[in-house]
């Protein structure tokens, strides 16, 4: 719910209701287990576009008796009389479609962790040294025992989990959090392209 607070605070739009909050929370949740936080920048104005083109095929209903899909399969499914399960997931399928749609999130890559066979060739590759004191200019060996593969481009940015992605580094020296992942990122590839 926090995240959803978070993606929607810009203060425009009115109070959501209750039926599209838990659409909302059930398509966030979705997206932030399976997909990179490409979709996060654009997300209010998918739903702000969602919500226009409801509010148009309620008016285009009730002023000109002419049904769109977005009456027929979302619309008139919120009203009280058709709040069944059913209706609430045949509603919820047609939201997430449409919000998939505008939102376009890019799939993280389903392997997350490198597996014995690209981890030794990581190690090897990179000479059992640990890349973060590397590109400091320390250079240590790391023992099997104090090794860590880190994804150079952040798993949860879209970064794949291969070899060319991969970078040996101490337990201790693992970059954690957004900053340091980039910082490391940038000095790693311009390392690799002087070599």
């Amino acid at each position: 719910m926090d995240n959803l607070r978070h993606l929607l605070s810009d203060g425009k739009r009115p109070k959501i209701r209750g039926h599209d909050a838990i659409h909302l929370v059930l398509l966030v949740d979705s997206l932030l287990d399976d997909y990179t936080r490409s979709w996060t920048a654009g997300f209010a104005q998918a739903f702000d576009r969602f919500r226009e083109e409801v509010l148009l095929a309620k008016k285009a209903w009730k002023v000109e008796g002419r049904p769109s899909e977005f009456w027929l399969r979302y619309g008139q499914l919120t009203q009280a009389a058709v709040s069944n399960a059913d209706a609430i997931l045949r509603r919820h399928q047609f939201f997430t479609k449409k919000m998939y749609d505008y939102l376009q999130p890019q799939l993280k890559d389903p392997t997350r962790i490198f597996g014995a066979l690209e981890t030794e060739l990581i190690y090897y590759r990179d000479k059992k040294v640990c890349q973060v004191c590397a590109i400091d200019g320390k250079g240590h060996d790391v023992s099997w025992a104090d090794h860590e593969i880190h994804h150079v481009e952040e798993h949860s940015k879209g970064g794949l989990t291969t070899l060319e992605n991969g970078a040996l580094v101490h337990k201790h020296c693992h970059p954690k959090g957004a900053k340091a992942t980039a910082e490391f990122a940038e000095k790693w590839k311009k390392t690799r392209a002087t070599n």
